[in-house]
């Protein structure tokens, strides 16, 4: 996961965009939260557990 979110600062720092990341079942949530450019906008842990992280650009 650490990766991944690496390189998504990467290529949105080469080319700013509005993303959006689902994850279903985010046991590595705390690097999404962790991450400055983004920002979480939904939260669902009850049913399907899951969160949505939106680009924020700084």
């Amino acid at each position: 996961m650490v990766r991944f979110i690496k390189k998504l600062e990467k290529t949105l720092a080469d080319s700013p965009r509005d993303i959006r990341v689902v994850y279903v079942h985010p046991p590595e949530e705390d690097v999404l939260s962790k991450a400055i450019f983004l920002q979480k906008i939904y939260e669902e842990r009850k049913k399907d557990d899951f969160v949505i992280y939106q680009s924020v650009f700084h």
